[in-house]
C-alpha cells in the first residue's frame, strides 16, 4: 500500500482510499443469500435490515435468515430508533406489525334515533372510532347530533363493521361537548374529525416526532404530517403544504426535514420551506443517514450532497454521470466509512471535463 498527494488521482478500480490517502485493495465478496424479486430494501439505524420480496416484508437477520413479517408492497421506508415505517402503511418493532391504516369513519358517522326514557332534555353528540387488535385507535368522523325533550332517551345504532377491528361510541352529555365511552373513557381530542392514513403514499419520512407523508399530484406533491407520536392520524385540513414537482426521497434530521425533488432540494425546519439547491435528484433511492448520527447524504443530479448545513461534497473533485436511476447505501469496512452508490452510467456529467 502506498499514499498519494491530494488531486494526484484521476480514476481508480477495487481500491479505497482512507483520509491519510493511503490506497488499499479492495477486498472481493462472495455470494451469501439468494432471494429473486426483491422491490424495495432498507436497514434502520440500530442495525436490523428488511426487504419486500414477492410482495411480503422479511426482516434479515445477522446470519442473513429472512424472518416474514406480512404481505406489502412497500416501496419506500423510514425508521426511527428500531421502529420502522413503510409506506404502505405499517409500523414494525421487534418484528411486531402494526397496520397504520385504522377505518376511517367519514362516511359512516354513527345514528342516533330518540325513544322512551329519561334522560335529560337536550342535545346528545356521538362519535365512532375503530380499533385493531393491539389497541391502535382511529379518527372519528363529523359527530351525529341530537336533540331530545322530557321522556325521551338516545338509541344508538350499532356502527358499521369492519373485519378484524371493534368499534367504541363516544357521546357526550345533554348540552355537553365532552365524548365519553361507555365505561367513562373521554375521547382521546386528536382524534375527532381527524384523517386516517391516507391511501396513495409514495416517501415517508419521520421528523419532530411526526410521519411526513409524500402524496404525488399532477405536476406538484401534497405533504402531510401526523399528529406528534400519534403516526396514524392527520389532518388533512390544516396538516399539511405543497411542494412543486415529484417528491423522490425525504428524510428527517436534526437541521430539519430534507425534501428532494425531480428538479430541486429543499429544507423544511417545521415552519419554512427553504429552498436548498436547484438541482433534484434521480428516481429511486437516492438518500440515506450517516450511521449513528443525524447526518445524511444525498446523491443528486450535480453529485453527492450533505445534509444539515448542505453542501455539495464532489462537484469540484468527481465528474460521473448521474444516471436514469440510483440505489444508495453506506457502511464501515475496515475502519473507513463508505457511501456506495449503484446507477446504470447513463447520460453525461453536469460537470463533464474535456
Amino acid at each position: 500500500m502506498r499514499s498519494i498527494p491530494d488531486n494526484a488521482l484521476a480514476r481508480a478500480v477495487d481500491v479505497d482510499i482512507d483520509d491519510a490517502g493511503v490506497v488499499f485493495g479492495r477486498r472481493g465478496y462472495v455470494k451469501a443469500l439468494d432471494i429473486t424479486n426483491i422491490t424495495a430494501s432498507y436497514t434502520i439505524q440500530k442495525g436490523s435490515s428488511f426487504i419486500v420480496a414477492d410482495g411480503y416484508l422479511y426482516r434479515v437477520d445477522a446470519g442473513l435468515n429472512l424472518h416474514q413479517l406480512c404481505p406489502s408492497t412497500a416501496t419506500h421506508f423510514c425508521d426511527y430508533g428500531r421502529v420502522l415505517f413503510t409506506n404502505d402503511g405499517h409500523r414494525v418493532r421487534d418484528d411486531v406489525v402494526y397496520n397504520l391504516y385504522i377505518p376511517d369513519p367519514q362516511e359512516t358517522s354513527v345514528a342516533l334515533v330518540a325513544g322512551v326514557g329519561n334522560w335529560p332534555a337536550g342535545q346528545y353528540a356521538a362519535v365512532v372510532t375503530y380499533q385493531d387488535s393491539n389497541g391502535l385507535e382511529g379518527p372519528t368522523g363529523p359527530p351525529t347530533t341530537i336533540n331530545i325533550v322530557e321522556g325521551q332517551c338516545v338509541n344508538i345504532r350499532p356502527p358499521t363493521e369492519h373485519e378484524g377491528f371493534t368499534s367504541t361510541v363516544y357521546m357526550t352529555e345533554a348540552n355537553g361537548t365532552v365524548y365519553f365511552s361507555p365505561t367513562g373513557r373521554v375521547i382521546d381530542d386528536n382524534l375527532l374529525v381527524s384523517d386516517a392514513f391516507p391511501q396513495g403514499v409514495d416517501e415517508i419520512a419521520w421528523y419532530n416526532s411526526s410521519l411526513y407523508l409524500a402524496i404525488p399530484q399532477n405536476g406538484y406533491t401534497v405533504i402531510m404530517y401526523s399528529f406528534p407520536f400519534r403516526y396514524h392520524i392527520f389532518d388533512s385540513l390544516e396538516h399539511y403544504f405543497i411542494v412543486p414537482g415529484e417528491v423522490r426521497a425525504m428524510h428527517g434530521a436534526l437541521g430539519g426535514l430534507v425534501i428532494c425533488t425531480d428538479s430541486a432540494i429543499y429544507g423544511y425546519d417545521g415552519t419554512i420551506l427553504k429552498v436548498l439547491a436547484e438541482y433534484g435528484v434521480p428516481p429511486g433511492s437516492s438518500i440515506l443517514h450517516q450511521p449513528d448520527s443525524e447526518d445524511v447524504y444525498i446523491y443528486t443530479y450535480n453529485g453527492i450532497c450533505s445534509y444539515p448545513d448542505f453542501k455539495n461534497l464532489t462537484e469540484e473533485k468527481c465528474s460521473f454521470p448521474s444516471g436514469s436511476e440510483v440505489a444508495t447505501a453506506m457502511f464501515i469496512r475496515d475502519g473507513i466509512e463508505q457511501f456506495i452508490v449503484l446507477t446504470d452510467g447513463l447520460g453525461e456529467a453536469y460537470n463533464a471535463r474535456f
